[in-house]
C-alpha cells in the first residue's frame, strides 16, 4: 500500500458528472477502450455499461464505434491537456508555471488514469491504421509541446525555439513515461517520490536561472 500524498489532490473539475446518455456513452467506452483497447470493444459492451440502447448510441454516434472514438478523443484526452495547460498559465513565473504543471499532472494520473490510458492505448492500437485519429492525437500533442514552448520563451524571449521544442518533448515523455511504469509495477514505481524528484529540478529551485545573453 503506497503512503498517502503529501497534500490533498481535488477531481479534475472537468470530470463528467452529467448523467446524459451520451455522457454516460462517453464514459463508459473510455473506460472499456482504457482496460480491453479498441478492436475488443463492441458497441453492444458499451450499450450495456453505459445503461442505454444500441439505438440510442447510433442516434448520438452515426458513424457508431468511429464516431464514439472520435468524441472520447476530443471530449476526454484533449480537455485533460487543455485543463493542465489553464492551470499552468496562474503562474506568475516559470518556477511557480513548472510547479503547478507538476501538481496539476500528478493530480490528473492519481485521479484519473483512465483518460491517459486510452490515449496510450489508442495511440498504439489506432494511430497507424485510422488517419482521423492519428490526426486527432497529433494535435493534442502538438498543443502541449507549443504550450511548454511557449512559457519557457516567455520567461527566455533569447532562447533557441528548436531547442525548447525538443526539451518539450522530453518533458513530456518524462510524465508519461513515469505513468506508464506506475500502471505496469504500482509495487515499485511510487508515483508520488517520482514527482518529488522532478520538483527539483524547477526553474529556480537552486537559485536563478542565467538570462541569455
Amino acid at each position: 500500500m503506497k503512503p498517502p500524498l503529501s497534500r490533498p489532490l481535488r477531481p479534475k473539475p472537468f470530470q463528467r458528472r452529467s448523467s446524459s446518455s451520451r455522457e454516460r456513452v462517453l464514459h463508459a467506452a473510455e473506460h472499456l477502450f482504457s482496460r480491453k483497447g479498441y478492436a475488443a470493444t463492441s458497441v453492444d459492451e458499451i450499450a450495456a455499461s453505459a445503461k442505454a440502447s444500441p439505438s440510442s448510441i447510433y442516434w448520438h454516434f452515426k458513424g457508431g464505434k468511429d464516431d464514439i472514438l472520435l468524441a472520447v478523443i476530443e471530449e476526454s484526452t484533449s480537455t485533460y491537456v487543455d485543463h493542465v495547460l489553464e492551470e499552468v498559465r496562474a503562474g506568475r513565473t516559470l518556477g511557480e508555471r513548472f510547479e503547478i504543471f507538476l501538481n496539476s499532472v500528478e493530480r490528473q494520473m492519481t485521479h484519473s488514469p483512465e483518460t491517459l490510458r486510452v490515449l496510450h492505448q489508442l495511440a498504439m492500437e489506432r494511430s497507424e491504421e485510422d488517419g482521423r485519429v492519428r490526426q486527432r492525437l497529433r494535435g493534442i500533442y502538438r498543443r502541449y509541446r507549443d504550450a511548454i514552448v511557449r512559457e519557457i520563451v516567455r520567461e527566455y524571449p533569447g532562447a533557441d525555439p528548436a531547442m525548447i521544442r525538443h526539451a518539450a518533448t522530453m518533458m513530456i515523455a518524462v510524465y508519461e513515461g513515469i505513468f506508464f511504469q506506475w500502471q505496469l509495477d504500482p509495487e515499485e514505481v511510487d508515483l508520488r517520490v517520482c514527482f518529488q524528484m522532478l520538483r527539483m529540478f524547477r526553474p529556480g529551485a537552486n537559485g536563478p536561472l542565467p538570462r541569455p545573453s
